[in-house]
């Protein structure tokens, strides 16, 4: 009796001393797993469906943005110093970037809406498959009142200091930027449209 006693306190002891080795191990590897992961911040951003203007900060400016080259159609070299006079609105974008495409549509009517009035819409794709890639897209969407352009995706990042995409950067007429913001924006909005007509009023030229 008093062995058979013994016996059934080892089978619940080594049961109990399982269980806990096999816990352990979970653990461990649950643990281990953990260290793998991406530490935060590591990934892509997330990129918005509609951007917030904010106010540039002290030092918060593009890196030489007058120099920057880039190609329309014909391969013609254009620099964003040679638009000044008017007020820009310069965007960086790619057809391989999804949050892009849905905000090229609101520039194309941005620009529809707004022309003549001495705004130019630069949509600059910095598409390594070059300019067809960027007139297949326009094709597709409809794009009509934007012009093609593209760049050199480490000229037009390192030139306008751009870390991520879709990035939208406004200059005034005098070749200054003003606000920038990285995100896909929503063009046809009220603010988007407050923030550009304040620059486009003549007596903003004038102080400018």
């Amino acid at each position: 009796m008093l062995n058979r006693l013994r016996s059934a306190g080892r089978v619940r002891f080594n049961a109990a001393y399982l269980l806990a080795m096999i816990a352990l191990a979970l653990g461990l590897l649950m643990r281990h797993a953990d260290e793998h992961l991406d530490p935060p911040g590591s990934a892509a951003p997330v990129l918005e469906p509609q951007a917030a203007w904010r106010t540039l900060l002290p030092g918060d400016v593009a890196g030489d943005p007058g120099s920057v080259r880039f190609f329309e159609e014909g391969a013609r070299a254009r620099t964003i110093a040679s638009f000044r006079g008017k007020v820009l609105l310069v965007n960086v974008w790619a057809t391989w970037c999804e949050p892009c495409l849905r905000e090229m549509p609101t520039l194309d009517r941005l620009q529809r809406r707004l022309a003549g009035s001495g705004l130019e819409v630069l949509a600059i794709s910095i598409d390594a498959q070059g300019m067809q890639a960027v007139q297949r897209f326009y094709r597709q969407a409809g794009i009509n009142a934007l012009k093609a352009y593209i760049g050199s995706e480490e000229a037009v990042r390192s030139g306008l200091r751009v870390t991520a995409i879709p990035t939208s950067i406004l200059f005034g007429r005098d070749g200054t930027e003003v606000w920038r913001d990285q995100g896909a924006a929503d063009w046809d909005s009220g603010p988007a449209h407050a923030r550009i007509q304040a620059l486009l009023q003549p007596e903003a030229a004038a102080k400018r």
